[in-house]
């Protein structure tokens, strides 16, 4: 039986959904009601791109902060669920982390994040772009950014078919760091700061009005953390590394009195098999040394988009019209000038 709420904080395209799966899965109990495979072959708009595992649905589905509150008041749950959450930044997950820790005393926190790597970011963002452009849709219809700025959203004319469009490309590329959600690893120093808060404001008050602020009506301001903080990369879950990681998550946590990984284990292989979009790091690392664009890079709009984002993070905006360039010429004068130029700079 699952003993712990668990909140799972990523973005779409992070590969969390596999791991709400799996832990429910795993779980003797809920695994009777968890679909045995819960992998899509085919593209759809209902259930993502091939390779998403959204056969297997989430209730409550992927949520904001507020959005999780105002579905746990009104559901009221009294099973312990896994949730999954998708905050804006990673300072708001910490945030989020000491806020949550305040009324659940045993919930289990993970964080999945790009590890600091440019080549896991943007193969998370491919992924949603590819996979899961019902974000792109959501953008779209508030007509801003992941910050509630306005920004001109005319070029998503239809989320669901822009592989192709050039103008899709630039817009990408333009609006990579607002309308993306780029996870990085915790900063656990301000966890502290929102627990040492906790602990200030409930001692102060507790000493003068006890009677309102007690044991009773809030949960011990000396919150221990131990175990229930996880992190892992996107690239876990896609790799070999993910069940040696999840076995140590539900021995650790103890989130489950009777588990077994088994079942996981080999659904996982066939996770791995259909994850196209894991040829970006052949493609990507390809570039990066000989500085060849193949086919794969050149398959979607949205994935041009991040090889030209990474150029302008290496060099800074490109002084060219890239925008009414395809991407070999953009490549073509990248190599031939841009770098040579930078490589006489720092010689």
């Amino acid at each position: 039986m699952i003993k712990k709420n668990v909140y799972l904080f990523f973005p779409p395209g992070y590969s969390g959904n596999f791991l709400n799966w799996a832990i429910y899965k795993s779980d003797k109990d809920t695994g009777l009601k968890t679909v045995d495979d819960p992998i899509n072959t085919t593209s759809s708009k209902k259930l993502g791109g091939v390779g998403t595992s959204h056969l297997h649905t989430r209730i409550p589905t992927h949520q904001g902060i507020h959005m999780h509150i105002a579905w746990r008041l009104l559901h009221k749950p009294t099973d312990f669920m896994v949730y999954m959450l998708a905050p804006h930044d990673t300072h708001y997950v910490a945030k989020t982390i000491g806020h949550f820790a305040q009324f659940d005393k045993d919930g289990i926190f993970v964080n999945i994040h790009h590890g600091n790597d440019d080549a896991v970011e943007m193969f998370g963002c491919i992924n949603m772009m590819t996979k899961w452009p019902t974000y792109l849709d959501v953008i779209k219809t508030f007509g801003a950014d992941i910050y509630g700025k306005k920004i001109d959203v005319s070029v998503l004319s239809d989320p669901y078919d822009c592989g192709k469009s050039r103008d899709f490309r630039n817009w990408m590329v333009e609006h990579y760091n607002n309308v993306f959600t780029h996870p990085s690893p915790l900063d656990h120093n301000v966890i502290k700061d929102k627990l040492d808060f906790y602990l200030k404001w409930y001692n102060c008050r507790n000493k003068v009005q006890p009677h309102e602020i007690n044991e009773e009506q809030y949960l011990a301001p000396n919150v221990n953390l131990e175990n229930r903080i996880f992190e892992l990369s996107l690239m876990d879950i896609c790799s070999e590394n993910f069940i040696v990681w999840l076995e140590q998550f539900m021995i650790k946590t103890q989130c489950s009195d009777n588990y077994d990984l088994t079942h996981v284990k080999n659904i996982h292989q066939k996770y791995l098999s259909v994850q196209s979009n894991l040829q970006w790091f052949t493609a990507f690392n390809e570039w990066t040394t000989t500085g060849k664009v193949n086919s794969f890079l050149t398959s979607h709009a949205g994935i041009e988009a991040m090889v030209i984002v990474k150029m302008q993070k290496n060099t800074g905006r490109l002084d060219i019209d890239w925008h009414n360039m395809d991407l070999h010429s953009i490549n073509d004068y990248y190599q031939n000038v841009v770098l040579p130029k930078i490589r006489y700079q720092n010689n």
